[in-house]
């Protein structure tokens, strides 16, 4: 080995400028507080929780989110709801639609995060990505009537905002045929009005 070499002078070099940055890029803080809902899991608070989101150097942040959220990564893989709906290769860029690191207050779920599935605003949601044709009197209703939770600012652990709600006119509306007619409520009801 020629220690004269240019190109071995360059490698040491270039190695010692890499291992520099690796270093520097360790120590690395965040870039921001996390939000409420974030925060408030022990093992994603410090330093060391960066790994837990951002997937450390085995892993990716979109397997983390997905390990976590279990309920998102079903809707993916069987291309139901929101999630599902979505093109699978966009609904796998978890940040695209939920930013972190804006603080306590930030809203994981919010007007950026609608505008990413063609709506303006919350209250407009096209109901029928998700397999649901809205209309008439459900027109008129507020989110929180059907979205209990819509309304919250942090949500309480394990809740959730907008996902999971069945479709079944019985969920919300009391059956007077007492389930002799079948589940199948649109067959003579429309949305028009509740006695429709």
């Amino acid at each position: 080995m020629n220690v004269r070499s240019p190109g071995l002078w360059i490698g040491v070099f270039s190695l010692l400028a890499v291992l520099g940055v690796a270093l520097v890029d360790m120590r690395q803080t965040s870039p921001g507080p996390l939000a409420t809902a974030h925060g408030r899991v022990p093992e994603l608070n410090g330093r060391a929780g960066c790994a837990e989101c951002h997937g450390g150097l085995m892993g990716g942040m979109t397997q983390a989110c997905l390990d976590c959220h279990a309920v998102v990564a079903d809707q993916i893989e069987l291309g139901d709801g929101l999630h599902g709906a979505v093109e699978a290769e966009r609904a796998r860029l978890c940040s695209l639609c939920h930013s972190e690191h804006h603080g306590a207050e930030f809203e994981l779920v919010n007007r950026a995060s609608f505008a990413q599935v063609g709506a303006p605003s919350v209250e407009e949601f096209d109901h029928g990505l998700v397999g649901w044709e809205m209309a008439g009197a459900h027109l008129e209703l507020e989110c929180s009537e059907c979205h209990e939770n819509a309304d919250l600012d942090v949500l309480p652990e394990g809740a959730l905002r907008f996902i999971g709600l069945d479709q079944d006119c019985a969920t919300c509306h009391e059956d007077s045929h007492q389930g002799a007619l079948g589940r199948d409520c649109a067959t003579c009801h429309g949305q028009e009005s509740a006695t429709e």
